[in-house]
């Protein structure tokens, strides 16, 4: 299984309760998106493979048809906003509330914690659908 670092508990969980009804050895790498799909590009074996499925494009054709028809929503992951104790809380309801409190603070900071895939999401999906570029 390849499996981006986001998710590492759900394949622990899983794999373990597979193991023990199977008798089949599970072995997960973990990485981020990107080299995860380096390694599906290199060929590298595996029956399942768990990313964000905005990471596939635009290298989806890497991957061996017919996997793309088999991909399937698992679950979500959040990013959240931390503002600065006793600052006011900028309006995150609509697109147009977030973009104008991205360019209206006078910093912007993002936490990558292991490089986590996520942070890409930010850079490659939400600031140039807002409209902002670095």
């Amino acid at each position: 299984m390849l499996c981006a670092g986001a998710v590492q508990a759900g394949p622990l969980s899983i794999g373990a309760g597979w193991e023990a009804r199977s008798g089949h050895h599970v072995q997960v790498t973990y990485a981020s998106a990107g080299e995860l799909l380096d390694k599906v590009a290199a060929h590298e074996r595996a029956d399942l493979v768990i990313l964000p499925l905005e990471t596939f494009s635009p290298r989806w054709r890497k991957m061996a048809p017919p996997s793309r028809h088999h991909a399937r929503d698992l679950g979500a992951v959040g990013i959240g906003v931390a503002v600065k104790e006793g600052a006011p809380l900028p309006d995150l309801s609509s697109e147009a509330g977030l973009k104008r409190a991205l360019l209206e603070a006078e910093s912007v900071t993002s936490w990558i914690p292991h490089a986590a895939p996520a942070a890409n999401t930010s850079d490659e999906v939400v600031l140039p659908k807002l409209g902002i570029s670095q």
